[in-house]
């Protein structure tokens, strides 16, 4: 799809490794507003520290893919910061 993210780490992290945009795929508009920017950072601050089997833990959060979302996570997305659909 040419997202320039690897299809392998987005099936881990639960998104449509066939598209670009659109919901649940990449860049990471988390809160689909077609911009990735400072509000999709919020989005995850009900999520931090959840782990992987625990409740509350998505993995569309987890963009390093690493069975926590933390703040490496957050700084993940900030790589996207900009992008648009």
């Amino acid at each position: 799809d040419k997202d320039n993210y690897s299809d392998n780490l987005e099936v881990k992290v639960n998104t449509n490794r066939y598209v670009k945009c659109g919901t649940n795929s990449w860049p990471p508009d988390i809160n689909n507003d077609k911009v990735v920017n400072i509000k999709d950072s919020d989005m995850f601050k009900p999520k931090i520290n959840f782990k992987e089997g625990t409740a509350g833990y998505d993995r569309r959060y987890d963009l390093n893919a690493d069975g926590i979302v933390n703040i490496s996570d957050t700084l993940q997305l900030s790589k996207f910061w900009g992008k648009s659909c």
